[in-house]
């Protein structure tokens, strides 16, 4: 069945040309709440753009609920409630929207040239967070053509790592005391002045039963009561903080606030987890990390040692399952070769050696 689509000016009712149209599919059961997805029906593969008289055609999907959603620059993004479509003519109507205009300042009321600005729309069931932001050199950015209903925005804290931030596990709405909302209706103007935090520095000296940590990988995230089973997150292709040869290490111009610093080494098996607390300032942490040891063999049937089995620890997670790894194929551009990224436990597996004994340090 085809659904014939006209899109108007709210307004005048003039006809929109060049008016995006889509069918979208709701998120699967399986993946609301865990990992937000968007998926995106298209069957009508020449053209999802109105015409000069504001006209599309889009072929359905008989008995599948789908949202409807409509956008063209200028205009506020539509999305009608979730329904079944068929052969039937619609008319939608875009309007010009409400907009916002974000001020970042210091704790002092000085603007934080480009900071980084994060929005997301609790009340759009697609759009979800709709990235980030740089404000200009004063600090401001203006979002405009935002759909009626709630708008969140938050500061975006620097993780300290240039390379691609890679998310699993759930929703951080965790977070949620770090978004402020803001109602926006049609053609409304509203400012919000968002305050970032104290920035500051932290060094200190890692060191296991006293001897130097030396060249250990440090990721700084916000803390979080939950595990690290839920979310998970690494920089991948960054430049990332290490430890130099007598354990020390600086990490320059943070947030002041609660975080959890993620160290790894390659001779320790596991990662290990600290709290540490940024203040406005230098702060210094010093920590002494343990030296547990996990030793044994591997054994066949008959008693006989394996050599060559690969070994990996992993935290347990709810209910006894073992907490997942994430592996991420990579491939070069033009075509060459690639690699296997792990993301949720160390970076290499040992193996046993020739009477299949093994010894794992830092274990949790």
């Amino acid at each position: 069945p085809v659904l014939h689509v006209k899109v108007v000016d709210d307004v005048t009712c003039d006809p929109v040309a060049n008016a995006k149209v889509q069918l979208l599919e709701p998120p699967s059961p399986q993946h609301q709440g865990a990992v937000r997805t968007r998926m995106t029906f298209e069957t009508n593969r020449k053209s999802t753009l109105t015409d000069e008289e504001g006209r599309v055609e889009l072929t359905t999907s008989p008995g599948r609920p789908m949202s409807l959603r409509a956008s063209r620059s200028g205009y506020a993004t539509l999305n009608l409630p979730e329904r079944t479509y068929g052969a039937e003519e619609l008319e939608v109507r875009l309007a010009v929207g409400g907009q916002v205009k974000v001020t970042v300042r210091d704790p002092s009321g000085a603007p934080l040239p480009n900071a980084r600005i994060s929005r997301r729309s609790p009340s759009d069931r697609f759009g979800g967070n709709h990235g980030t932001v740089r404000a200009d050199d004063q600090g401001i950015h203006t979002f405009e053509h935002l759909s009626p209903g709630s708008h969140s925005f938050r500061i975006e804290v620097a993780r300290g790592s240039s390379g691609i931030m890679v998310f699993s596990g759930f929703d951080d709405e965790s977070a949620g005391a770090d978004w402020t909302r803001v109602e926006v209706g049609a053609n409304t103007i509203h400012e919000l002045d968002l305050v970032g935090a104290a920035n500051g520095n932290l060094h200190g000296r890692l060191t296991v039963r006293g001897r130097p940590l030396a060249d250990a990988s440090l990721q700084l995230s916000p803390w979080s009561e939950r595990d690290d089973f839920h979310v998970d997150m690494r920089s991948i292709g960054g430049t990332q903080e290490k430890t130099n040869s007598t354990g020390a290490y600086e990490l320059t111009d943070r947030s002041a606030g609660e975080y959890e610093l993620t160290v790894n080494h390659p001779d320790r098996w596991m990662e290990a987890k600290l709290r540490v607390t940024i203040q406005e300032g230098d702060n210094e942490f010093n920590f002494d990390l343990s030296d547990t040891i996990l030793e044994g063999r591997v054994l066949d049937t008959a008693g006989n040692g394996i050599a060559g089995a690969e070994l990996r620890p992993v935290v347990s997670g709810p209910g006894g399952g073992t907490r997942r790894v994430m592996m991420i194929a990579t491939s070069m551009p033009g075509g060459g070769g690639g690699g296997v990224i792990r993301i949720g436990g160390p970076h290499s597996s040992t193996v046993s050696d020739e009477d299949g004994s093994f010894r794992l340090h830092g274990v949790r």
